[in-house]
């Protein structure tokens, strides 16, 4: 079973290409959906590293978002806390796909830090999507509904698009229009069978 890594930054549009992906029967393990999961189990760590995002027993996820992704240095805090966790559930959930009775081809881990985290390594094949910067705003103040300065600010504390498209086996451009996007999901498909067949004649 292949394993696609999909990563670019927030606001690039991941998910619109892991929704096509799905829908040509190829499992997405969506890694902020995994965090979620996974950060009850971290609360004592989260609240000693950002004072204050822990009330009542639970997470304030707008309050740790606030904190966290306003620099890059609070970025890197939250994700030596999370990453572990999250990696440890991705692959339990890879492992449960790799031992169905019929495994599927390929299995992809959508995810913004794919990188950094090291779990690109893991990764057959890497794809970047990226965006143009108000094209993610846009996209972020539809969202998230944080207020544009905050928005500015998260997506300034992150790292330039050469930082994943340098890295990429594939890139795909996801500015908003389904009718380029869904040529360039088909190609990503493409290649998949290609190496699938190869792989059978080998």
């Amino acid at each position: 079973m292949k394993v696609i890594g999909l990563t670019g930054k927030t606001g690039a549009g991941k998910s619109s290409v892991a929704r096509l992906l799905s829908e040509r029967g190829i499992p997405v393990i969506d890694c902020d959906v995994v965090a979620r999961g996974v950060t009850g189990g971290l609360l004592p760590e989260l609240e000693a590293a950002f004072p204050g995002v822990v009330r009542g027993g639970e997470l304030d996820r707008a309050a740790l978002a606030k904190k966290a992704f306003g620099s890059a240095a609070g970025t890197a805090k939250l994700n030596a806390i999370t990453h572990p966790a999250v990696l440890r559930e991705v692959e339990r959930r890879l492992r449960a796909l790799a031992a169905a009775k019929t495994p599927p081809p390929a299995a992809v881990v959508d995810g913004a830090a794919l990188i950094e985290s090291g779990f690109a390594d893991r990764c057959d094949l890497l794809v970047a999507v990226t965006a143009p910067e108000e094209v993610r705003l846009a996209r972020l103040l539809a969202r998230d509904g944080r207020s544009e300065e905050e928005l500015r600010r998260r997506m300034a504390a992150q790292r330039e698009d050469a930082f994943y498209t340098e890295r990429a086996d594939l890139v795909i451009e996801n500015s908003g229009e389904s009718a380029a996007l869904r040529p360039a999901v088909e190609q990503l498909i493409a290649r998949l069978k290609s190496a699938e067949k190869g792989k059978n004649q080998g």
